[in-house]
This record gives structure tokens, sequence and C-alpha cells, in this order.
């Protein structure tokens, strides 16, 4: 329990809910079972908040949120999610079964036989719908997500020091059509360099260079530590915002007032930047869709982002994944002496 926030939120990405509180309760309800209820692990706040966290991870159909180690897909644990469903029947929501799976990738023998075990017919046959209006905040994770009536958004804040942690303070999704357009990432391919750190963040999914941040001239890449973290972080109403300057090992980074607003019909992003450095400032959003651009737009499939091209530059190149997905990345490059970046 003490990988997880107070919140509940899941900071690994969301095949680590499955993985690590999959376990738990299978643990949890034997020893409730073995001790004839003495020790109830599912009275504490704490599990009924982690139990609703992967209801809120949906952006777009079965389009997830991403961060850390997170896939961009997700379908959640048929028996898990019934079984909660009759813990915390108020607080648990169980979508379609179309947003389901009954297997597991490494054959897990007790999630696989609970799988069988806890499914419940009537709320199979009963979902609930996955309604495209929602909105979340996550004080202790620094998580903010929304459903609107036409897309997803998820953005975060925090540290870079996370479990299964990538550089990436400041992020966001944008998902529409059950697609993520401004994506993030994810998770690579697992293998030494990437549980290496002098080697894993020099991986595009783990490197700053491969998230929806700022850098700063040529490699200006956000550090890996416990001190790089997101500060003034705040949420009111729609709008997220935060200062990511201290993530940048650079004492020419000062400021980077980065403010998120969501309304019913797009997101707006604001950066504000107090940098004294002779590098570049480059703002980079990633997408699995190759751009069109514009003088005034770029498209990505049904996305379309607004700038302004009297401030800045569009362009974009391409990068390969570890599991061999062609990454757009696109990069918005300030002119000399603008320090505000818009793009709605």
């Amino acid at each position: 329990l003490r990988g997880f926030k107070d919140d509940g939120y899941c900071l690994e990405g969301t095949s680590y809910w499955h993985y690590g509180f999959g376990f738990f309760l299978t643990y949890a309800d034997m020893i409730k079972t073995y001790t004839n209820g003495e020790v109830n692990y599912f009275e504490r706040e704490k599990v009924r908040k982690i139990a609703t966290f992967i209801q809120k991870m949906f952006l777009s159909e079965t389009c997830s949120v991403s961060f850390a180690d997170g896939d961009l897909s997700l379908k959640y644990h048929l028996g898990t999610l019934h079984y909660l469903k009759k813990l915390y029947p108020d607080d648990v929501k169980v979508f379609s079964p179309e947003y389901s799976y009954q297997k597991d990738g490494c054959s897990r023998f007790c999630l696989l036989v609970r799988s069988a075990a806890w499914l419940d017919e009537d709320i199979y046959k009963n979902p609930e719908e996955n309604e495209a209006l929602a909105e979340y905040y996550a004080k202790d994770s620094q998580w903010f997500i929304k459903r609107a009536a036409g897309y997803g958004f998820a953005a975060k804040a925090g540290y870079n020091n996370e479990h299964h942690n990538h550089n990436d303070v400041g992020t966001f999704i944008f998902a529409k059509d059950g697609k993520q357009l401004i994506a993030d990432i994810g998770r690579g391919v697992y293998c030494k360099q990437y549980f290496k750190t002098e080697t894993r963040y020099g991986m595009i999914e783990c490197s700053s260079l491969g998230h929806n941040v700022p850098h700063f001239g040529e490699n200006g890449a956000q550090s890996f530590g416990t001190k790089f973290a997101a500060r003034d972080v705040s949420y009111e109403d729609g709008s997220f915002s935060m200062d990511i300057a201290d993530c940048y090992d650079d004492e020419c980074v000062r400021s980077v007032k980065r403010t998120f607003t969501a309304t019913p019909d797009a997101v707006k992003l604001k950066d504000v930047f107090v940098y004294d450095g002779d590098g570049k400032i480059y703002e980079r959003f990633a997408s699995f869709e190759e751009p069109v651009i514009d003088e005034k737009t770029v498209k990505l499939g049904s996305c379309e982002i607004s700038y302004d091209s009297s401030s800045c530059n569009a362009s974009f190149t391409s990068v390969v994944t570890s599991k061999n997905l062609t990454v757009y990345l696109i990069d918005f490059e300030l002119k000399d002496g603008v320090y505000e970046f818009e793009a709605t």
C-alpha cells in the first residue's frame, strides 16, 4: 500500500495497478477469510480510493492515460473489478465487457483463477456507462484528468524519481476518437539498458525529449532525481498550473510557468519563461499521427492545434521507439526575444 499515494493513484501506470493491486486483493481476501474478518484491509479509506483508480484512466473509448510505464490502451481485469464493485458498490464503476480482458500476459495463476471465481453475471450483464463528462484532480499525485464530450485530456506535475520513472514533469495527453493524438509513448521494451539509470534516460520513451514539455538548446532535457520537481502546483475549476523550471539542471532556466485550461471544447496551454541562456527555447509535442503544418495550425488526425506563427516556427522529425512505433516530434521554436507560448 505504500506504493500508492494517499489519493489512490498508481504512478507506475495502469498495468501496475492491475498487477500490484490484483495480488493485494488476492492476499487481502484470503487473510480476511482466514481471520474470520478480524484482519480486513477493505475497511481502510486508502484501499477504497485505490479501488477507483482504473475507472478514471479511460480518456477516449479504451485509450488510456499512459504516464510512466503505462499502456496506450487499457482494458480492465474482469474478476478484479467485479470483486471491487461488490466491496464498494457506490464508488466502483464497471464498464462494458468490451472494456475488459480475461487473461494475463504472464499467465499468473492466482489472477487467472480469480477472473473466473470473482466473475459476477449480474454485473457482467448490467454494465455502467463510461460517461464522457468527468474531471479528476489528484492532489498527492499531481495528476489532472478531464473527459469532455469530444476529447480526453490528462496532465501531470510530480517529480523525476517516481516509480518506473520517466523524466516527464509537466507532460500531457490529448485523446480523441479512441486514440492519443498528442501522446505519451508509455512503456518501452524491458531490457537491461531500460533499468540502468545511465542508459534509461537516453531512451526516447523515458527522456523528456520524448514527452510534451519544453527543452532548451539542442539537448536541454529534464534531469533525473527527486530534486527535479514541479513547484507551485495548483488546480482550480479546470485550470491546472505549475512551475517546472527546477526539472532542468540549468541555472539559466529560472521559471517555466505552465498552465492548462480545459473547457468543454478545447484545452489551452500557456507557458511563460524566465530564461537567461543562449540556447533556443523549444516546445515539443509527440504524436503517432504524422503532422500537417501550416502557418496557423498543426493537424494531427482529428485534432487541430492552433498557435501564433509570429512568435514561433513549427517543424517536426520522427523517431522509432523500441516497440517499433513511429513517433513524430513536433517542435515549436520560439523566436528571439519571445518568452511566452500559447497553443489551443
